[in-house]
């Protein structure tokens, strides 16, 4: 896609309200910094929450308009690994949201695979594991993303899906080589968790695993 075309998915974004701000219901700050070609800022971050027009585009899930920004200049110096308030990048909401094409824009594009900002120290992973998203969580396993970061609570995505019974997800984790001897700030591991929340089919992979 070349740049006009990248000015013209972004402005139609910009028209159709895609990026409209939530406080002043007005697509003019969206248009300004999503047009490429005229020396706007297209990385430059929002002031309520920090996050730039990549992070919407992705939130909303138009996946042209997040190819648009790539195309148009938003490389990993810039905005593909801007961190929002919480410390999230645009790969981290493609992860909430499932959204496969669009991470795997964002991969291509050099997005760091195992950022995890300050403060909740979560990777894509850790997020994906969270929302249950299969298929998610197998794309980043076969990019390679580490399967043992902590965040914030000590928490690996294996402690988070025993946690949540998300147990889909426990046989990719396993497989992918995650410790399943690691504990979170509690002095638990996942496991642990498992029995605590009485998450038989988690309990049972597990058990199995050890074996």
């Amino acid at each position: 896609m070349g740049h006009q075309a990248a000015a013209a998915a972004a402005a139609t974004a910009a028209e159709d309200g895609v990026c409209a701000d939530p406080f002043t219901h007005s697509s003019s700050w969206c248009n300004g910094h999503l047009t490429a070609g005229h020396g706007a800022n297209i990385d430059v971050p929002r002031e309520e929450d920090n996050r730039t027009p990549l992070h919407i585009a992705v939130n909303e899930g138009h996946t042209d308009v997040v190819a648009a920004l790539l195309e148009a200049g938003a490389q990993a110096a810039a905005g593909v690994d801007e961190e929002d308030e919480q410390g999230l990048t645009p790969l981290h909401t493609a992860a909430e949201l499932g959204s496969i094409e669009i991470a795997e824009h964002l991969l291509e594009r050099g997005a760091d695979l195992n950022h995890a900002g300050e403060p909740r120290c979560i990777t894509a992973l850790h997020v994906a594991s969270y929302h249950n998203q299969e298929d998610m969580v197998q794309l980043l396993l076969d990019k390679g993303i580490k399967v043992n970061v902590q965040d914030a609570n000590g928490h690996t995505p294996l402690h988070i899906a025993a946690l949540l019974n998300n147990h889909h997800l426990i046989g990719p984790l396993l497989a992918a080589g995650v410790d399943v001897s690691l504990k979170d700030k509690s002095s638990k591991t996942a496991q642990q968790l498992a029995l605590d929340k009485g998450s038989d089919d988690v309990l049972r992979q597990l058990d199995a695993f050890k074996l």
